[in-house]
């Protein structure tokens, strides 16, 4: 019979956490560290204890989260947190956020192994992450920006998918080429991801249907251009503001016009009407013979 094996936790001595101390190996999460033995130091219900503990600290999954992968060790990368997000059952309902829903969409490539091995592979600005410290009135203010930005929404997890899910479709995009309408365009493609999302979970009260909120998605990243689905290559400055101006001139209503007096009847067709195509219908019709008086001096030929 083959022996169990097994390890101490690290929350035996803890009053908050209260473990039992030695447990099975496969209670504990599997760790990619360099400085663990193969998992990590706390047990599978310490960790949840500890995400818990967070949670009601600063009622913020995120950081909570953030707080609990830097007590075991792991990465918080910023795209399996989204993955994670938007993960859902095989019933079709939201998993809820947890340290095991975000480890297993984390362990989910093999290949992430080699890149993602301790916390210090954090991919995401860890002070713009973290909220401990700030004042009453820096948190009211960041919700005002919140609100501001992106209206009312049911929850707080609702802002970091949509700060997430912009940034994500923004990368790489300079701020000058950012112009107010494309910036708007962004935003709208943002809420309606949410919009989304907010179906899949069944937590969506409004009327609209799923199929008319992906056919209005997909027209907007038609109209951003972002729907081809080619590979991402550095573009050129010539390149950049050649795109720029071609969407302005393309989506920016009405078209920019100095003088609208400026190009009307460009080549003079409207003015020499009467006088020469009129005059001509009027010699064929009545026989007469009204001709104009052409010198060479004021001959246009």
């Amino acid at each position: 019979m083959a022996k169990t094996e097994i390890k101490m936790c690290c929350g035996h001595n803890s009053d908050i956490l209260q473990c039992v101390g030695t447990k099975k190996i496969t209670d504990y999460f599997v760790s990619w560290s360099k400085f663990d033995n193969g998992t990590v130091k706390y047990c599978k219900d310490c960790c949840d204890k500890i995400f818990k503990y967070y949670l009601e600290e600063y009622n913020d999954e995120k950081v909570a989260l953030l707080y609990t992968l830097a007590k075991i060790d792991v990465p918080f990368i910023g795209q399996v947190y989204l993955d994670t997000l938007e993960k859902t059952n095989k019933f079709g309902n939201k998993v809820p956020l947890s340290v095991s829903s975000y480890i297993s969409t984390l362990h989910k490539s093999q290949t992430n192994k080699d890149i993602y091995s301790d916390f210090s592979d954090t991919d995401c600005n860890v002070f713009e992450l973290d909220i401990k410290g700030k004042t009453k009135s820096e948190k009211e203010e960041e919700i005002n920006r919140l609100e501001k930005t992106w209206g009312i929404q049911d929850d707080i997890s609702d802002y970091d998918f949509l700060e997430e899910t912009f940034n994500r479709y923004t990368d790489g995009i300079d701020k000058e080429d950012l112009t107010p309408s494309r910036l708007d365009l962004y935003k709208d493609l943002c809420l309606n991801r949410l919009t989304l999302r907010k179906i899949n979970d069944n937590r969506y009260t409004g009327e609209e249907t799923i199929d008319k909120v992906q056919s209005r998605t997909a027209k907007i990243m038609s109209i951003l251009k972002i729907d081809q689905f080619e590979i991402a290559k550095k573009k050129s400055d010539i390149e950049r503001i050649l795109e720029r101006q071609i969407w302005e001139i393309e989506n920016t209503e009405p078209a920019e016009l100095v003088d609208k007096e400026e190009y009307k009847d460009f080549l003079n067709i409207e003015s020499d009407w009467g006088k020469g195509i009129l005059r001509c219908v009027k010699n064929l019709l009545i026989g007469s013979k009204d001709y104009p008086n052409i010198t060479r001096e004021n001959s246009k030929y």
